[in-house]
């Protein structure tokens, strides 16, 4: 459109209350996006490949986004923020991988909790059936008892 291809798009003219989710939800059509990030009144886009971004640039303003028609460019001299920047205003494809691995780690470990769990209860029950099988036999043997000595009481008599 503006300047020769490249992987990054500088995106302006739009709604000041579009969130980076709504960017992704919009450019997700032209490819796989690795960064968003927001500064002031511009947000750029980097995609995977550069004809990706070429088909951001040539389509991405044809349909609106919350009511606004988007200028999409290429941004040639874009730098990324260093790592350390993060929170509302950026997105990236690692920090969202990074975060899905921790939760399905997370979800890992509270299921192996879980099966913990119920393995020590199914041992404790087992052993509670046991318990309870010795006191019963228990109790028939005292019973047993009792009757052998009641009936040879009686037999002395």
């Amino acid at each position: 459109n503006n300047q020769a291809p490249c992987l990054t798009v500088r995106v302006t003219n739009y709604n000041h209350k579009t969130r980076i989710f709504e960017f992704k939800q919009h450019f997700h059509q032209f490819g796989d996006l690795v960064e968003i990030v927001v500064r002031g009144r511009e947000t750029f886009l980097t995609f995977d490949r550069e004809k990706d971004a070429s088909d951001a640039v040539m389509d991405g303003s044809s349909a609106p986004l919350l009511g606004k028609r988007l200028t999409v460019e290429y941004a040639r001299n874009f730098v990324s923020p260093q790592n350390g920047f993060h929170g509302p205003y950026r997105w990236h494809r690692d920090d969202a991988l990074k975060k899905k691995e921790g939760m399905r780690y997370e979800k890992e470990a509270r299921q192996q909790q879980v099966d913990e769990r119920r393995a020590r209860e199914k041992e404790y029950r087992k052993k509670e059936k046991e318990r309870e099988k010795r006191r019963e036999e228990e109790r028939e043997r005292r019973e047993e008892e009792r009757r052998s000595r009641s009936s040879r009481d009686r037999s002395r008599s």
